[in-house]
């Protein structure tokens, strides 16, 4: 069953295939894919960029947290996000990755992030172009500012 966009609570978080298909040539929105690398190297969105750190984008030193700020702004600036840039997240599972993706960047304040809705398969099943290219993009400054509103701790119990 196929829900329109207008059928989701909050549809502002969405951008859809038809339209991030017009923009993939666009400076200002920065595709990311978010299934593991190994599937990002076999075929992608074309300029999408693929993220050689665990999904989950996960602390290396305790997986039970988040990247640390630090790390994550390094990340961020590899993949050339900035603070104007319309980020736009998807994977083939569901979207799983793809949201944590836009959890972790709303995280870390920035807001401009949206998820592919229906993802890579969506992507597929409309025939859509591929690639295995791996796009060249300019390095960003990306300066995270926690919102500590995003997170739930023990001590909020």
């Amino acid at each position: 069953m196929t829900h329109g966009r207008d059928s989701y609570a909050r549809p502002d978080l969405l951008v859809e295939t038809d339209w991030l298909a017009q923009h993939l040539n666009d400076p200002g929105v920065r595709i990311i894919d978010c299934d593991p690398y190994d599937s990002y190297r076999r075929a992608h969105i074309p300029g999408a960029v693929g993220i050689q750190v665990h999904h989950y984008i996960k602390d290396a030193s305790n997986s039970v947290y988040v990247m640390p700020p630090d790390q994550f702004a390094q990340l961020m600036g590899q993949l050339g996000v900035g603070p104007e840039t319309l980020v736009v997240t998807y994977d083939g599972f569901g979207s799983l990755y793809a949201a944590r993706m836009w959890w972790v960047l709303s995280y870390y304040g920035h807001t401009r992030v949206k998820v592919l809705n229906g993802g890579w398969d969506k992507w597929l099943k409309e025939g859509r172009s591929i690639t295995r290219q791996v796009p060249r993009v300019a390095r960003a400054a990306f300066t995270p500012q926690v919102d500590p509103n995003l997170i739930c701790t023990l001590d909020y119990a």
